[in-house]
């Protein structure tokens, strides 16, 4: 069976926008951090810093654009019945004001982690079994 996920973007910067993505497998946090991670790294490379990485459709975008047959834009909120994970990514600006991705991961029936930044999740998944 595949291991179902959602992941929601929501900014910090006052732009109340929303996207829901919908990934059909492979969705634990081993697969799905890295890919936020590439999403990211690809971003920083199309847009040198600028505020597309602050813009959850944008976003969105790139996610997609890291694994385009697997992530798919929701037109709801709402949850799958049969996920396994769900991601939360909040888009803000560090001291400098450079783009910063920040990460929450819900195992279903388990509880929250807490919000960390790309290379805490990264270093978390890795204790993950």
């Amino acid at each position: 069976m595949s291991t179902r996920c959602q992941v929601r973007i929501e900014s910090k910067d006052g732009n109340q926008e929303v996207m829901m993505l919908y990934h059909h497998c492979d969705g634990y946090p081993s697969n799905i951090i890295p890919l936020i991670v590439k999403a990211f790294e690809a971003g920083q490379e199309l847009s040198n810093g600028g505020y597309e990485l602050c813009n959850p459709g944008k976003v969105a975008s790139l996610l997609c654009h890291v694994d385009p047959l697997q992530f798919e834009p929701l037109m709801h909120y709402d949850l799958h019945f049969d996920i396994a994970y769900f991601y939360k990514i909040v888009l803000e600006r560090d001291q400098d004001g450079d783009p910063e991705w920040k990460v929450a991961v819900l195992r279903i029936g388990r509880g929250e982690s807490k919000l960390m930044t790309l290379t805490e999740a990264v270093e978390w998944t890795k204790t993950q079994k």
